[in-house]
């Protein structure tokens, strides 16, 4: 039964390997094979590999799996191994092996699409090098990472990441791009695990995610100069959005029912605009560092305050703080600038200065609040 077979592309009656590669079809292609470098080929059938690797496919070169399945016998043996540059991959799952997809360095413009990657001792689909993409990719219940990337510039979108024992996304990179994809329900195993999306790296782009019901943090990012736009961060056991860096952008980002912290944001120059922070079991946002502006958010039925600060030189504008278990904005900062908030029905105070009487070299200006510590007439209005 043939189970691979190598296609070809007619042009003007004539019959040529993509590529251009020389090398004649094969009657059959089966477990432990190379494909590639260069040609098309298609998965006919299931493939059932007692090989390490069950396939090695060298860029440039097509898979075309056509919704067949392939598994390892035994999941101490790899599943593809991705070499070269520019392999694509599509419409097809791995499964039970040690790592489903794995793309090793030097390499990288990889396409995967598709592709389903699960019950893995190790990451569902790992892969090294730069400008690769994953489109509609799902990585499920794996003991490692769900999809575990190391390099600039990959993109990836309408993927998922579920039930895995390391993180949803695991990303060491600048520049990469995530859009629409969900991490949910990742368990975690020991230590810092469990997390929906967790990227190292500088100038990434976060837009229309979702990490929902993690073990641990939903979005931890750790760099400059990445942005968040229109994320979702729902009942993950721990902080909403950790951000660490300097001149991040999160705007128009929810963190709703975490337990713990809606928004932790550490560094200089970030800027958190346009936020919705409801329903946390601690802090609404918790902002760290210096010269961040904190503009058009709303944080609201926390158990906690609903917007604090520390550091130095921020700016608290425009802000509705309502109904949170705590002070409504605290701030414990100097030469910051607090105005045009609204704070009301927190449990006492709505405003706190904790610099106390004079609130040291903070201004605070044209805010709507009920009760204030110090209490008013003081340097809070």
């Amino acid at each position: 039964m043939q189970i691979l077979r190598r296609t070809t592309l007619l042009a003007g009656g004539a019959a040529f390997a993509l590529a251009g590669s020389a090398l004649p079809a094969r009657a059959q292609v089966g477990c432990g094979e190379t494909l590639g470098p260069g040609g098309s080929f298609e998965l006919t059938a299931n493939l059932d590999c007692a090989t390490d690797p069950a396939l090695t496919v060298v860029g440039p070169v097509r898979l075309e799996m056509n919704g067949f399945r392939i598994a390892c016998t035994l999941n101490t043996l790899d599943g593809i191994i991705v070499q070269g540059t520019g392999a694509k991959l599509s419409r097809g799952a791995v499964s039970g092996c040690d790592e489903g997809i794995r793309g090793d360095a030097p390499g990288g413009r990889h396409t995967l699409t598709a592709i389903v990657a699960s019950d893995h001792v190790a990451a569902g689909i790992s892969l090294q090098g730069d400008g690769n993409k994953l489109v509609g990719c799902s990585a499920d219940r794996n003991g490692g990472s769900g999809v575990a990337l190391t390099g600039d510039g990959n993109k990836v979108s309408g993927s998922s990441a579920t039930g895995n024992g390391g993180q949803g996304f695991a990303v060491v990179g600048d520049r990469n791009v995530f859009s629409g994809n969900v991490a949910a329900s990742n368990p975690g195993s020991a230590g810092p695990t469990g997390r929906g999306f967790d990227f190292v790296g500088n100038q990434n782009r976060f837009k229309g995610n979702t990490a929902a019901f993690n073990d641990n943090w939903g979005f931890a990012i750790e760099g400059a100069g990445n942005k968040l736009t229109d994320n979702r961060s729902a009942g993950n056991d721990n902080w909403g959005f950790f951000v660490d860096g300097a001149s991040n952008l999160l705007s128009r980002n929810t963190s709703s029912g975490n337990t713990n912290y809606g928004f932790r944001v550490s560094g200089a120059g970030n800027v958190i605009s346009q936020n919705t922070s409801v329903g946390n079991a601690n802090r609404g946002f918790t902002i760290d560092g210096s010269e961040a502006r904190i503009t058009g958010n709303l944080a609201a039925g926390n158990t906690n305050w609903g917007l604090g600060v520390s550091g130095a030189d921020h700016l608290v504008s425009g802000n509705n703080v309502r109904g949170n278990l705590s002070a409504g904005i605290y701030v414990d900062a100097t030469g910051t600038t607090v105005t045009k908030n609204q704070a009301l029905g927190n449990t006492p105070p709505d405003l706190r200065d904790a610099n106390g009487a004079g609130c040291d070299a903070n201004t605070w200006a044209g805010n709507v609040f009920g009760t204030s510590d110090p209490p008013a007439p003081s340097c809070i209005e």
